[in-house]
């Protein structure tokens, strides 16, 4: 018996759709187990940048402090060669008078807008350095070096 010449050379090799949807449902997988690792880290990286702005803001604090006896009142006075990063605000929360026996200064960047699954947060930096009791940052974002067991300057 010869072969049906209206089928002739038609079989293909091709995939079938249950293959597709198999590799669909795969590729959809593995991007649910990546989303949350991507955007954690993405946030870290956020947290890395806002940890650098309040250190170099602190260290000029010192630098004014150690030239003038005071902290000054306006950060943007401040000779600050990094800007206020991406997604955050600043918010210079207290300076005390300069004719205090013990001047204290206070800034937080407050995180602008929901950070998927970490919610607003705030990182709060004093006269002392890292203030974790006043910051709101959970514990999974901060950078190396940083905790909320201690309270200081990372120079």
């Amino acid at each position: 018996m010869s072969p049906d010449p209206l089928h002739r050379g038609s079989h293909r090799a091709a995939f079938s759709i249950i293959e597709y949807v198999g590799v669909a449902l795969l590729c959809s997988a593995i991007a649910a187990m990546a989303l949350p690792r991507w955007v954690r880290h993405r946030e870290c990286s956020r947290t890395v940048a806002a940890f650098a702005y309040l250190q170099h803001l602190s260290h000029l604090q010192r630098q004014h402090f150690d030239q003038f006896g005071c902290y000054e009142t306006d950060p943007m006075k401040l000779d600050l060669a990094l800007v206020v990063p991406a997604s955050f605000a600043i918010d210079v929360k207290s300076v005390s008078d300069e004719h205090d026996s013990s001047p204290t200064w206070s800034a937080s960047l407050v995180r602008q807008g929901s950070a998927f699954g970490f919610g607003d947060y705030r990182i709060t930096f004093d006269q002392a350095g890292y203030a974790p009791e006043r910051s709101s940052i959970n514990t999974s974002l901060l950078p190396l070096g940083f905790s909320t067991m201690h309270h200081r300057d990372i120079r």
